[in-house]
């Protein structure tokens, strides 16, 4: 068993030397068979630990884990083509319309909530209900939204039919709804006004009163934002113990409907404030597992020579590219921009930013690579590529009215030329990008910052 340093699409078994809180123990918990173990990691999608925040999945700062202790209906794959595809969450099972106009859910049969009680029809419905008061995709208020569910049908204790408005379909209906987390109704029901379901219907129609039901719902949404359970109830392979500002422990729930498949007693999320601290982490060895989390070369090579640490590779649907601001001058004239295309090279960005899973673009097409190849197969290849050439871009410049002076390109007026390129400064891999073209566009006369 070997410890996951994941990087670029990263799953994981546990080993040897994951970090436990006091008074557990420290055995693998990653393995299937046998039981017990602490598992530690870290959420990739929520930097930073709140103690005081509440266990709900709406909070932003939320003390809740999806897949951990918070459960969706299911859990979209991300396929390139068909966003409808899933694994099964808390729906065993689905069925969608041939036109796309419903989807059948079946309840995983013996689902329950960390406190044993049933998880049932009722409380996927009240969850779709909260659904509705955060604007979700397959539950919007907004008039004439694309995908919004029409109707919600509970058909039995196990078994829900969401039917869409097919005045304006979408064909990720079916993603929006298994998309949802589903919430116990004895905890969360207080929300939602007894009349909930009679003004959703009245916000579907027109005028005053339609108006004032669509303000209504929505102004539940804060309250939903700020509702804190007593404690949290989950209906996933865990709930949560405690919470500091240092970490999370979450402890098995033994009501988790397949919880004979879950190997660790307890999971760890340790807290983090950026990339750096859990490339710290992964060098010493004290995570069991980390999801995405972009790493320049040195520091994955560190990271690989860590005991114990493997990397595992995978899709990574992530990728650099740069968004010209046409409304500012030189970049709404397209011979500027091609002449830039033809300076960057892009294999070389690709190889500084994400040397370990990033796949570079073949041409400027503005989709991932992978995506492209599923999309436009026939198109991709009738595309210009821009390869590198300074020629090419100097051509273009010129035919924007560029001129050359001194080694530096100026503006068709004369003036002084600066490409500024910015990024959120807590994305290590776009900066790294950054400072790549950059160095490339200065190296062939176009002066930039960062």
């Amino acid at each position: 068993m070997k410890r996951l340093a994941a990087v670029v699409a990263l799953l994981g078994l546990a080993t040897a030397t994951a970090a436990c809180s006091g008074g557990t123990n420290n055995k693998s918990g990653g393995s299937s068979g046998g039981g017990g173990g602490l598992f530690t990691t870290i959420d990739v999608n929520r930097p930073g630990l709140e103690a005081t925040a509440p266990a709900n999945p709406y909070n932003p700062k939320g003390n809740s884990f999806p897949g951990y202790t918070a459960m969706k209906l299911g859990w979209v794959k991300n396929h390139l083509t068909d966003p409808n595809q899933a694994l099964p969450g808390i729906a065993a099972s689905w069925e969608i319309a041939p036109d796309n106009s419903a989807i059948t859910l079946k309840l995983q049969p013996n689902a329950k909530w960390s406190d044993g009680k049933p998880v049932t029809a009722e409380d996927v419905k009240m969850s779709i209900g909260i659904a509705y008061t955060q604007g979700s995709t397959a539950f919007s208020i907004t008039p004439g939204a694309a995908g919004a569910a029409a109707d919600v049908t509970v058909v039995d204790d196990h078994t829900l039919k969401i039917t869409q408005d097919m005045a304006n379909p979408s064909p990720k209906f079916a993603r929006g709804v298994l998309d949802t987390f589903v919430l116990p109704s004895h905890v969360w029901s207080s929300v939602l006004p007894a009349d909930f379901w009679d003004q959703l219907k009245a916000s579907r129609g027109e005028g005053a009163a339609a108006d004032k039901a669509r303000e209504t719902i929505t102004g539940l949404g804060e309250k939903v934002l700020t509702f804190a359970p007593p404690k949290d109830t989950s209906a996933g392979p865990f709930v949560l113990e405690r919470v500091n500002p240092s970490e999370a422990l979450l402890v098995k729930n033994k009501y988790f409907y397949n919880a004979a498949n879950v190997a660790p007693a307890q999971v760890k999320f340790l807290n983090y404030t950026g990339n750096e601290q859990i490339w710290n982490y992964l060098t010493a060895g004290k995570l069991d597992h980390a999801g995405f989390t972009a790493a320049p070369s040195d520091v994955m090579n560190r990271i690989k020579a860590a005991a114990g640490n493997e990397v595992i590779k995978g899709y990574s649907p992530v990728a650099v590219s740069m968004a010209f601001n046409q409304s500012k001058k030189p970049y709404d004239n397209v011979h500027v921009r091609r002449g830039l295309a033809y300076l960057i090279n892009r294999e070389e960005v690709t190889k500084v930013a994400s040397p370990e899973g990033g796949t570079a673009a073949v041409t400027t097409s503005g989709i991932h690579q992978k995506a492209a190849q599923a999309w436009i197969p026939d198109e991709l290849p009738k595309l210009e590529p821009y390869a590198p050439d300074v020629a090419k871009a100097e051509a273009e410049f010129k035919e924007a009215g560029l001129t050359k002076k001194d080694g530096k390109w100026t503006l068709a007026d004369g003036s002084a030329w600066k490409v500024s390129m910015h990024a959120p400064s807590g994305f290590s891999d776009w900066l790294s990008a950054q400072e790549n073209i950059k160095s490339q566009l200065v190296k062939a006369g176009v002066d930039a910052e960062v």
